[in-house]
């Protein structure tokens, strides 16, 4: 990448260590949110309330938890994904889980979630 995009990572990820020692108040907080979409354009609705909710000044993880054995592999599932969110001006993360069940894929989903914040 270029030297601009070297150094706002630099500044993202300097500002994101800083967030860390700042305590929670009620001036601050901002809520998080975990959504299980599958992939975000096949629950539209679900992904339009919680931005809704979040009004892009939290945030939101669109979540899509596939069970390996019924998973067929797409290529750009997350790209799709990424590309539908950005049309829709919504400001989400999204994160594919593989998982033998969904409890345990939703488990992960929530560490997932606990580490992005």
């Amino acid at each position: 990448g270029s030297s601009t995009q070297a150094h706002i990572f630099r500044r993202t990820l300097e500002f994101s260590l800083k967030l860390i020692s700042i305590e929670e108040h009620v001036k601050n907080f901002r809520p998080n949110f975990l959504v299980l979409t599958g992939l975000p354009y096949n629950r539209p609705a679900l992904v339009d309330f919680v931005s809704a909710l979040t009004k892009n000044r939290s945030i939101m993880l669109c979540s899509n938890i596939i069970i390996e054995e019924t998973f067929k592999p797409e290529n750009n599932s997350i790209n799709d994904a990424y590309e539908w969110l950005k049309k829709r001006r919504i400001k989400s993360f999204y994160t594919e889980i593989r998982s033998n069940n969904l409890r345990s894929g939703v488990s992960s989903a929530l560490q997932v979630k606990r580490q992005s914040i």
